[in-house]
């Protein structure tokens, strides 16, 4: 992964992303939202919704696809992603945008996200900590 973009012609947003580089909106940087502690976690999943996650709360469902997803948890609007999946065509850009922004992004068993690797999960959080949290409540 070395570039990434996300646009949202809705919002006239473009997201754009480059290892190493930085993560953007409409030319101005980002970096992952401070104090999100009140923030739902979310997941794609709809089987999933209602799962409580020990010790963190419940999973909600997200808004719809990757390309709003991960705009939305570094502008702190949720405090993890779960999804059950990791296609590399809707993971890759968003993934690249939560890394660059200082957030964690990892599989569901706790390794690293390789987007040559078909299948899994994936969780993102704005911090490593966040991202533990929720791989350990899914294992328990």
């Amino acid at each position: 992964m070395v570039r990434g973009w996300i646009w949202q012609p809705q919002h006239e947003a473009a997201y754009v992303a480059e290892r190493g580089a930085g993560a953007y909106r409409n030319g101005e940087r980002l970096a992952m939202a401070d104090g999100v502690d009140t923030a739902p976690y979310r997941t794609a999943r709809r089987q999933w919704v209602g799962r409580h996650l020990a010790g963190l709360g419940t999973l909600e469902l997200s808004w719809a696809c990757c390309g709003v997803d991960y705009p939305h948890l570094v502008a702190g609007d949720a405090r993890a992603l779960v999804y059950n999946h990791s296609k590399p065509w809707d993971h890759v850009p968003g993934s690249l945008l939560v890394a660059e922004a200082g957030g964690w992004i990892g599989t569901i068993r706790g390794g690293a996200f390789d987007p040559q690797q078909l299948g899994g999960g994936l969780v993102s959080a704005p911090d490593r900590a966040t991202y533990d949290a929720v791989v350990g409540a899914l294992a328990a």
